[in-house]
């Protein structure tokens, strides 16, 4: 009988998926975040980070605006348009925090 050698491990294949680029229809791979083709984030990464550009831009009007009309005699307006600012803000801070977790970074501005 010869020596008992282990037979070798069977080999790790990295399948990685591939799907088409939203914007120049080539190939990339699904766990890109850019493009190689033209550089450009995929089309989720890239909606979550404008609506998140939108979001906090109405959030800081509402509640820059809000602060300003909260001093007057009918203050309605005033008290709505910060409940509107904070939400709108923190609805921006999600999507914010969305795309940077998918991007792995949180400085991507």
């Amino acid at each position: 009988m010869g020596p008992n050698i282990p037979p070798p491990p069977p080999p790790t294949h990295q399948s990685s998926a591939t799907g088409q680029c939203s914007w120049c229809n080539q190939p990339i791979n699904s766990d890109a975040i850019r493009c190689n083709s033209c550089g450009k984030l995929k089309k989720d990464i890239y909606g979550n980070k404008i609506k998140s550009y939108i979001f906090c831009i109405i959030g800081g009007l509402g509640l820059g605006i809000g602060l300003e009309l909260i001093d007057k005699p009918d203050n309605s307006a005033g008290i709505i348009l910060l409940v509107i600012g904070i939400l709108s803000a923190l609805v921006g801070i999600y999507f914010y925090v969305k795309v940077s977790q998918r991007m792995k970074s949180w400085w991507w501005v």
